[in-house]
């Protein structure tokens, strides 16, 4: 009786050989498992995409969640500048987060 590593999903991801008692398609694992990311996860949507479509989360993070740069003459207030900056170490942070 194999449970496997996260008893919740209730699936186990096996070879066609293996004899498991909780083995499934994959694309009911892939499911169960997006569902899972997405319940228990903060900021889920930076990881989905590896588990739906099976692509590198980090090819186009930054593409997507940079902060977009201030423009050089009208928006270098003190204020915007201070809120760019939270919003890249923010931003930072969160690369950092799916990196590891």
């Amino acid at each position: 009786n194999v449970v496997g590593e996260c008893a919740e999903l209730e699936v186990v991801l096996s070879l066609l050989s293996e004899r498991v008692d909780k083995a499934v398609p994959f694309e009911l694992f892939q499911d169960r498992l997006k569902n899972h990311v997405l319940k228990n996860y903060d900021k889920a949507e930076d990881v989905i995409c590896l588990v739906v479509d099976l692509q590198d989360p980090e090819a186009d993070f930054e593409n997507k969640y940079a902060p977009a740069d201030l423009n050089e003459d009208k928006s270098r207030t003190t204020t915007k500048l201070k809120m760019w900056e939270m919003k890249a170490k923010l931003f930072l942070t969160r690369q950092e987060t799916l990196h590891e």
